[in-house]
């Protein structure tokens, strides 16, 4: 008798939590638009960045390889020595050096490391 009482207060229990779950993923809380953002690639010179990781690492986040000039955000091209990489960056908030939006930023690779980085600048579409 104490195990059928336990069986169903265990089977209660259980749809309860369900009950919860399915209200707590299709709730108010879950209908607004959401975006996720990764963790960054401090680009600082010296660090150990072969050029295999650093392509692998831009095409994870949705960067595609194009033929120079860059004309938009999300590209990065090979160059002699490194790549440039055309940032999406932020327009609403700029970075800790008070850059914000997209920008150009061609960067020099030699033996498995980051020799140099440098910001190109891009004309601003703020008005």
């Amino acid at each position: 008798m104490l195990v059928l009482v336990a069986t169903a207060a265990l089977v209660r229990f259980a749809g309860q939590v369900q009950a919860l779950r399915e209200r707590r993923a299709a709730g108010p809380s879950w209908s607004f638009p959401s975006r996720v953002y990764s963790d960054g690639l401090p680009l600082v010179p010296g660090r150990p960045l072969p050029p295999d990781y650093l392509e692998a690492h831009l095409e994870r986040r949705g960067y595609r390889r194009a033929n120079p000039p860059l004309g938009r955000p999300g590209t990065y091209a090979a160059t002699p020595g490194g790549l440039e990489i055309f940032l999406r960056g932020f327009n609403d908030e700029p970075d800790p050096a008070g850059h914000g939006g997209p920008e150009r930023v061609p960067i020099g690779l030699a033996r498995g490391r980051l020799a140099w980085a440098r910001r190109l600048a891009v004309p601003s579409r703020r008005s």
